[in-house]
């Protein structure tokens, strides 16, 4: 901006003889909105909209010249709230983009009123009526949403996010606000048009910082099972979110907690059953693979734990699935300590837990560990991973920016009636899961008990439908040797994005975890039942006193063994574990 431009705060000097000599032109402009214009001021975000203010009280009356100065002496570069309502005896018509402006047009034509350039539109100023309470809304129509009592708006100079900067159009000076005109009124109406004797603002019960993430996912969740469209529920998020909550989320992000439960499929109770309704679908466009680029796989601990991926994480009780996974946790915290991995960038987890209590079970193994307890978030109440539990669940990875998500077990956040054994229904929950996991590029962990029983093959022993294992990329067994309680490992036993990962030692002991590097302790033992454990035990004793004065014959040593009752898959194992080699003319020697 020239020296000899007019000022943008809208004083309508030039700018030499405004802002460019008092230095700081918002400011300048903020006090010029409240001693010329009488309108109640507050400070908001840089390049934002949010307030840095608790602002309940400007919504009755203004701030004084003193407390303005006060606030941009601290926050020099704070854009401006202009609090709509009675308290500034305005209103405004945000106009949004192309498809605001089409809405417009098909409206009676309005008076000429105050009016300012946002990043994507318009902002129209009309005067407050004054005998009446008007409430905010949200695209009732296309494009258009609406700034009554509770709200406010980001008013020039203020600078967008995307270095836009607001500017007025029309200076208030120059072109009065006009009055609201009448099919606005009906519209505001339509959405409540409350007389002023009803109770004031303040006495609503207000949403503090901390829980309106979680109040807005609950209320549109309940909004979309009753069978409310998207945009009535970003409509009703939106004036929440003004109305109530202190201070008011981001728009954008209320915006983006309506758009991700309106993406469920809405049911409806009818005699306290939920009724299936007709729901549109978008069906997938046909692509050309010559058209799709091809792209890495990316890691959070190669190769067991992909990011934007499922993995599951199983074993039988006891054997420290919760210690691995916040031991994972631990090294993600510190961007160091996980086998193979010399460093990788910190990063935060969202600990979701069913079993364990946070102050005398969670927290403690994390300082054990030694992990920066400040990169990790917990929850120790279940939810379930329904519409409302799916949306929730993405504003914990937005808010928290989480790059690891662990829940223990994923079977306390199945929603109420889910069987875990029909693949139709597991599978509907977890191809959701894995979408959250793309969208917000995170790595997902469910941990899973084992069935009881034996079956031949490690991956049908978790609990449930095998469309557990199948919808997770990578599958990790956790577990003891058969003959040594204190001998764990964690084996890898499915992959779909990579090379399958060496089976990897660890021990607790005393309630401390250690990495113990690589193991030779196989699936297969781990999953051994009693009966063979036994049996295999008494395999490898024998074994090594059959071969303790060197190689014998193969068939000589198989006979023994037979006789004494040991089967030829018992054998076999022995031989794995022992680790014993064959010389030529089928000799077996133990090389250990």
């Amino acid at each position: 901006m020239g020296r000899n431009d007019p000022c943008s705060c809208g004083s309508g000097k030039k700018y030499k003889r405004c802002c460019g000599d008092n230095g700081n032109r918002l400011l300048e402009a903020a006090l010029l909105y409240r001693r010329e214009l009488g309108w109640s001021v507050i400070p908001v975000e840089p390049k934002g909209k949010r307030p840095l203010v608790r602002w309940e009280q400007y919504q009755h009356e203004p701030a004084s010249e003193d407390q303005i100065r006060a606030w941009w002496t601290e926050h020099p570069t704070a854009n401006i709230g202009i609090v709509t309502g009675q308290v500034s005896g305005i209103v405004v018509l945000d106009v949004d983009g192309p498809e605001g402006a089409q809405s417009l047009e098909q409206q009676p034509e309005i008076e000429p009123t105050a009016m300012s350039a946002t990043s994507r539109g318009t902002h129209l100023f009309f005067k407050h009526p004054g005998d009446v309470e008007l409430r905010n809304f949200a695209r009732k129509l296309p494009g258009l949403d609406f700034r009554g009592d509770g709200g406010y708006i980001v008013a020039p100079p203020s600078i967008h996010s995307s270095d836009h900067v607001y500017s007025w159009s029309l200076w208030p000076h120059q072109q009065p606000s006009a009055d609201l005109p009448g099919w606005l009124r009906d519209l505001v109406s339509a959405n409540g048009y409350v007389p002023t004797a009803t109770a004031p603002l303040a006495e609503a019960k207000r949403i503090r910082e901390g829980g309106r993430n979680d109040a807005l996912t609950r209320l549109a969740g309940s909004m979309r099972r009753r069978g409310f469209t998207p945009e009535a529920i970003e409509a009703a998020l939106i004036e929440e979110n003004e109305r109530r909550c202190d201070p008011p989320l981001p728009e954008k992000e209320v915006r983006e907690i309506a758009r991700s439960v309106g993406r469920y499929e809405p049911t409806a109770p009818v005699n306290g059953k939920p009724e299936k309704q007709e729901v549109m679908v978008e069906l997938p466009a046909l692509r050309c693979l010559a058209d799709v680029q091809p792209e890495d796989v990316e890691w959070l601990w190669h190769p067991r734990i992909p990011l934007r991926r499922l993995t599951s994480l199983e074993s039988d009780p006891g054997e420290g699935k919760t210690f691995l996974a916040l031991a994972v946790a631990t090294a993600l915290s510190r961007g160091q300590g996980l086998p193979d991995v010399e460093a990788m960038e910190p990063g935060n987890t969202v600990f979701l837990t069913a079993e364990d209590n946070l102050s005398d079970t969670i927290r403690p193994r994390l300082d054990e560990m030694g992990a920066d307890v400040i990169r990790v978030f917990a929850i120790d109440e279940p939810f379930p991973l329904d519409a409302t539990g799916l949306s929730y669940l993405e504003t914990l990875i937005r808010s928290t920016s989480a790059r690891l998500v662990v829940f223990d077990p994923i079977t306390a956040f199945l929603p109420p009636g889910l069987d875990i054994y029909r693949s139709n229904e597991v599978r509907a929950v977890l191809s959701r899961l894995a979408h959250v996991a793309e969208a917000h590029k995170c790595a997902i962990m469910i941990i899973r008990h084992l069935a009881k029983g034996s079956t031949s093959k490690a991956i049908y022993r978790g609990l449930g439908s095998i469309d557990f294992t199948a919808a997770c990329r990578s599958v990790l067994l956790a577990g003891h040797a058969p003959d040594d309680p204190t001998s764990r490992a964690l084996v890898q036993i499915k992959t779909n994005l990579g090379p399958i990962a060496d089976p990897l030692g660890y021990s607790i002991e005393e309630g401390q975890f250690r990495w113990n590097g690589a193991t030779t302790l196989t699936a297969a033992q781990i999953l051994a039942p009693e009966g063979e454990i036994s049996s295999l035990v008494e395999a490898k004793t024998l074994l090594r006193d059959i071969l303790a004065d060197g190689p014998r014959d193969a068939k000589e040593v198989e006979g023994e063994l037979k006789a004494a009752g040991i089967s030829k898959a018992t054998i076999r194992r022995a031989k794995k574990a022992l680790r014993l080699e064959a010389r030529k003319k089928g000799a077996w020697f133990n090389r250990g």
